[in-house]
């Protein structure tokens, strides 16, 4: 902004320059209401974005709330399927382990069983082998048995 003053034999004019200072003033008058207005206008603005943070706070607690309730219920039913998957696997290996047991248990007593009924065959084939060869010298006349 330039000034231009009128000019007397004295210096400036005083009325050009209280004119011009005037003009300032209402320029800068005019500014600062213009700036009080716009001010006025953002803390408006800054009050009702305020209040609608408030309302939306107000209305997202009780969800926020209830969405921590859910998500700790998931969280804790997670935990006790999971805790039950656990408990089930350990009670399947000690019952694979007792079975185990059972199975080799059963194979010594077959396997023993076994050899008994060998044993038997044996003894029994070589009692009915006695028998025979006693009655084929019985048929041949020599001796002689009786019922």
């Amino acid at each position: 902004m330039t000034l231009s003053f009128r000019r007397s034999i004295k210096g400036y004019d005083p009325k050009s320059v209280e004119s011009e200072i005037s003009n300032i003033i209402r320029e800068f008058q005019q500014e600062l209401d213009r700036l009080n207005q716009e001010l006025l206008l953002k803390t408006q603005q800054i009050e009702s974005l305020k209040a609608d943070i408030q309302k939306i706070n107000k209305d997202l607690n009780p969800k926020v709330a209830k969405e921590k309730e859910i998500s700790q219920r998931l969280l804790d039913s997670l935990l006790k399927g999971a805790e039950k998957v656990m408990i089930s696997i350990k009670n399947a290996e000690k019952k694979e382990t007792e079975l185990s047991e059972k199975v080799n248990q059963r194979k010594r007593e077959l396997l023993r069983l076994q050899n008994t009924t060998g044993k038997m065959n044996n003894d029994f084939l070589t009692t009915a082998s006695r028998y025979g060869s006693i009655l084929n010298w019985g048929k041949e006349g020599e001796i002689h048995v009786k019922d």
